[in-house]
């Protein structure tokens, strides 16, 4: 499920959208849509760590990061060992994939990510986990 078709969407404070996919900001929380077929490059991370620092004055690790991963994409191995060695990586990192390929690409990330990442089936399951309720409906 795309977050515009969640009542999580109603709480969002700032979208920013980039040729790649978009990015979701909470009060202290990020969610991350990347385009279908993308290959994620450290550029693209920069850019996203770029608005995230315009945005917030929290540091990474104050931060959770929601993968919502409602299209395939791949991530370049090499590129996010270097962007998590340069930066201090969140307090939470949650990944929801769609697709058995999407779930799959986790394990690859597992061996260049130095902090747990939580996979979960759903948004709602997300939120809960980084202590996000569903906001009741108007």
């Amino acid at each position: 499920m795309h977050l515009k078709d969640s009542a999580f969407y109603k709480l969002v404070l700032e979208e920013h959208k980039f040729n790649f996919g978009t990015l979701y900001f909470f009060d202290s929380i990020i969610v991350s849509e990347i385009n279908e077929g993308v290959l994620f490059d450290y550029q693209m991370a920069e850019e996203i760590n770029e608005q995230k620092n315009k945005f917030y004055t929290l540091s990474n690790q104050d931060l959770d990061f929601i993968s919502n991963r409602v299209n395939n994409y791949a991530l370049i191995p090499q590129d996010w060992m270097k962007y998590t060695e340069k930066y201090n990586c969140f307090k939470s990192y949650v990944v929801v994939p769609y697709s058995k390929t999407a779930a799959s690409n986790i394990d690859v990330e597992k061996f260049f990510y130095k902090k747990p990442i939580i996979s979960l089936d759903n948004l709602v399951e997300a939120f809960d986990f980084v202590s996000l309720p569903v906001p009741e409906k108007n």
